[in-house]
């Protein structure tokens, strides 16, 4: 209690007025995104409210975590104005589409912002996902007796937040809060780590309750492309030059076992391109490019040469491979799993809790839902093992439809704190 008392002291005190100082005084030598951060934060543009808001804080990409929330909120109080604050400039693109009211950069973490902030809006409560729950902000809210939720909370075993002046300040921000959602039981034992006293619950991961409603939203894929409905289609998504150099030799030999291949890069430069389709036809292979193809021969690889819809095409898969897992960090794995893919990744993986999680998920074809290879010869294995086996979609589907439902812990908390009216489950809640 008393470290982390002085650990929020020294933050409020010291910390904070010095690092904005020299972000202020480095300001000429810092990136563009660094100085956009600091000029939305120069002249705040707070546009007024009718009625008290709900707020919700998600730094940057903490905004996949907060969609569902948001739309379900409106989905049920379409007259209760939800305020949206991020961190990082990146996530305004994040958040275009979003039904929230108002978006606005949460200003920097001091005493005297805290207090305009909250005494101009006077939200009826704070919603914080995944960590981001800035101290002083904390403090100043429960001074009036708004209530704070932290949900789709996680806590590694290794994080620094656990441990040291990092773990006392954690302590301090945590204890501020009316509650805490947890994704896992794991999370709930690391945050009572922090202190038995913190208001913890297991709750889920919004983020399932978000890729399952992007599944269920109409796709501009091309009809004409469309594989029949028994094709083996195998995705390769988010694909970095070190993953290519494992799936191009598999894709050769896959080529006589009948299935359909897909291949979407992370970059989709002219030269990247070109390069992926010469090493394709120098194995042998035919190509297709996506943006100019009015059909899919069966024998050509679908090389896809544009963004924006790699989850789109997760829904004509059988199998897939998410990129990353053999240069540094795998990206996430949920949308195909949500799209009931079984997942294959490199060896770089223990970033991503799910690629994690899935490992430990059997499936009926005696296989796990995730499963690493460490080169070509596996890749072409498994695949060919999973293509025998038969088609898992049914099963995985309703695997991943039991973990959502995140976000109607979070609305029914809301209700609960707020007094409003129970208008029956939000459309997120498990079917």
């Amino acid at each position: 209690m008393i470290s982390s008392f002085v650990a929020y002291g020294v933050y409020r005190l010291v910390l904070a007025p010095i690092a904005m100082f020299l972000l202020h005084l480095a300001r000429p030598f810092l990136g563009g995104k660094i100085r956009e951060m600091l000029r939305e934060r120069e002249k705040p543009n707070w546009t007024p409210l009718l009625t008290r808001p709900v707020w919700i804080h998600a730094s940057s990409g903490e905004i996949e975590y907060a969609k569902s929330v948001i739309r379900e909120l409106k989905n049920q109080y379409p007259e209760l104005p939800v305020l949206v604050t991020y961190f990082s400039p990146s996530a305004k693109r994040l958040l275009k589409g979003t039904e929230a009211d108002l978006v606005l950069p949460l200003p920097w973490d001091t005493p005297a912002n805290a207090d305009k902030f909250l005494n101009f809006y006077k939200p009826r409560a704070g919603l914080f996902a995944r960590t981001d729950v800035w101290p002083t902000f904390a403090t100043e809210a429960k001074k009036r007796d708004i209530p704070l939720l932290l949900f789709a909370a996680t806590l590694s075993d290794d994080s620094s937040r656990l441990r040291g002046p990092g773990g006392w300040l954690t302590h301090w921000a945590l204890r501020q809060l009316t509650a805490i959602f947890c994704v896992s039981k794991e999370d709930r034992a690391n945050f009572e780590r922090l202190s038995k006293r913190l208001p913890v619950t297991v709750a889920g991961d919004t983020r399932f309750d978000q890729v399952r409603h992007r599944l269920q939203a109409a796709n501009n894929l091309p009809t004409t492309l469309a594989p029949a409905p028994g094709d083996f289609v195998f995705v390769a998504g988010s694909t970095w030059p070190e993953d290519e150099d494992v799936l191009l030799p598999a894709f050769k030999e896959l080529r006589p076992d009948g299935m359909r291949l897909v291949l979407v890069p992370h970059e989709v430069t002219p030269g990247h391109l070109q390069d992926l389709e010469d090493r394709l036809r120098q194995g042998g292979l035919g190509v297709t490019r996506f943006s100019r193809a009015q059909s899919w021969n069966a024998n050509e690889v679908l090389l896809v040469d544009q963004v924006g819809v790699l989850a789109d095409l997760y829904r004509w898969g059988t199998a897939a491979f998410v990129g990353g897992s053999f240069k540094d960090k795998v990206h996430s794995v949920m949308e195909p799993l949500a799209a009931g893919l079984p997942v294959l990744v490199g060896p770089h993986h223990v970033n991503n809790r799910e690629a994690l999680q899935f490992q430990g998920i059997k499936l009926a074809n005696g296989d796990t839902a995730v499963r690493m290879v460490n080169n070509s010869a596996e890749l072409s294995a498994k695949l060919r093992q999973w293509k025998s086996a038969g088609p898992v979609k049914a099963e995985l589907t309703g695997v991943v439809s039991g973990l959502s439902g995140a976000s109607a812990h979070v609305v029914n908390w809301v209700e609960g704190e707020l007094g409003l009216p129970h208008l029956g489950p939000p459309k997120s809640a498990p079917v």
